[in-house]
């Protein structure tokens, strides 16, 4: 366990309840630095993105909202955005798309999920071990898609001029399940597998 993370075990709960849920995914609110990069394979281009998320309140669990610049090939740099919704439901996180529509949820302690898409499947595979810099792998593949794209999240600093509207972040405080304190899976050292969420305390800046 790093020195940074103390965890003491919560009372017995339902993870999926509004308050649960929310609570376990407090160590992602606030704004990230995102960078991104795609190897596409069907179309033989590189491309990268460059921008920032943010996690905000949202119901029972948080909103992912992503913006930036992506830029394919020899393309002209365009902006993107894309959101998220991210919830706790019976010990597994998981993510819809913004409009609500299903997307994928995943066993903190084995960070991993797949996703079809017609005949195209979306495979994801979540790295903590390095947190609070954090990376997600998807690898798509089928008869319409067939690309690598991989993406790295670090904190981003907190502008003066914008700190006044950021979300309130604790810096010290945050609660995670158990699962994503300490564990089993290989790229995951510092996760731990249990029924229950846990309360700790999280340092990041």
């Amino acid at each position: 366990m790093p020195e940074s993370l103390e965890v003491t075990r919560a009372a017995e709960g339902t993870a999926g309840d509004a308050e649960g849920g929310a609570e376990g995914l407090a160590p992602f609110l606030g704004r990230w630095t995102v960078s991104r990069r795609i190897h596409d394979r069907r179309g033989g281009q590189e491309g990268a993105f460059h921008g920032t998320a943010q996690f905000t309140p949202w119901g029972a669990g948080l909103r992912y909202h992503e913006d930036g610049t992506l830029t394919l090939g020899q393309g002209m740099p365009l902006r993107a955005t894309r959101d998220y919704l991210w919830r706790v439901e019976q010990g597994r996180i998981v993510v819809d798309h913004g409009d609500g529509r299903p997307f994928h949820a995943f066993d903190p302690g084995n960070p991993v999920a797949e996703h079809l898409c017609g005949a195209d499947t979306y495979a994801v595979d979540y790295d903590f071990s390095r947190w609070p810099q954090w990376r997600t792998v998807w690898v798509v593949s089928g008869p319409a898609k067939d690309y690598r794209m991989i993406t790295d999240y670090a904190p981003a600093p907190v502008e003066p001029a914008l700190a006044p509207s950021e979300p309130a972040r604790p810096p010290m405080i945050a609660s995670l399940p158990p699962a994503i304190l300490r564990g089993p899976h290989p790229r995951n050292p510092v996760w731990q597998s249990a029924p229950n969420w846990s309360k700790g305390r999280l340092s990041r800046p």
